[in-house]
């Protein structure tokens, strides 16, 4: 069956002049607000400044705030993801990349980028120390709207949109372990505890030698219970499609 969508209108719903922004979520809140979030005030696609920003609007989309800065650590801030649970928490998701500067020597970055000296001082700061602590993926929650967050809480696995809620109340993350010191595969984990604690109750069945071809997952609970989940996979020899899972149990398999 084919499906049709009719788009309304298309326009810019937030501008960062001179800036670069990337990788934004969305989610309509009990309220009827809707809260968006994204990688911001960046130099470019990769760079040492991403940061996790908010933008909300309570007329349907008509209007839109100023973006506020939510989340800020050392490293850059990407792939931010939005969802409120059934009981008004909301869950921020995003990972940390040191991107900028294993790909410092790369052509297609240095025609993006015109401030080198200003990121040569910043990664001077960056001590070992200092990446070991903060490369990784993490959650940050809100109980009031969004107005404070908690401070970062790491987790396995990271998705551009982050995790979502099971009809049971409990959270359901689908992911790659990035910034896994094990092999990189792609996990389940589960949330009893609104995104305090997880545990990972399956493992997608990717061959080793594939998985560097998938990336950014995300998945859907349907009315019956089963999971639906869809990578993009990029091999690299322009065979690139989605490719989707199942799991009629929960995740488990």
């Amino acid at each position: 069956m084919k499906l049709a969508a009719e788009v309304i209108s298309t326009r810019p719903i937030c501008k960062e002049e001179g800036r670069y922004i990337g990788w934004p979520s969305i989610c309509r809140r009990k309220n009827g607000e809707l809260i968006a979030v994204f990688s911001g005030d960046r130099d470019a696609h990769i760079c040492p400044w991403g940061k996790t920003r908010m933008i909300r609007s309570r007329d349907n989309g008509t209007t839109w705030s100023n973006p506020v800065t939510i989340n800020n650590t050392p490293l850059d801030d990407r792939d931010a993801g939005i969802i409120e649970t059934s009981d008004g928490t909301l869950i921020v998701s995003w990972f940390t990349s040191l991107a900028f500067i294993t790909c410092m020597g790369s052509d297609w970055l240095k025609k993006d980028v015109s401030n080198w000296d200003a990121w040569m001082r910043h990664i001077e700061k960056l001590t070992p120390e200092i990446k070991e602590e903060w490369l990784g993926n993490y959650i940050s929650r809100s109980e009031d709207g969004g107005v404070t967050w908690s401070k970062p809480i790491k987790v396995k696995l990271s998705a551009p949109h982050g995790p979502i809620e099971l009809s049971d109340g409990r959270l359901l993350y689908v992911g790659i372990n990035l910034s896994s010191k094990d092999k990189k595969e792609a996990h389940v984990d589960i949330s009893a505890d609104g995104g305090l604690t997880w545990e990972t109750v399956g493992t997608i069945p990717i061959p080793e030698s594939e998985i560097e071809w998938y990336h950014e997952p995300h998945v859907v609970e349907t009315f019956g219970g089963n999971l639906v989940a869809l990578f993009r996979r990029q091999p690299g020899d322009g065979q690139n499609y989605m490719w989707q899972t199942e799991s009629m149990d929960g995740g488990h398999t």
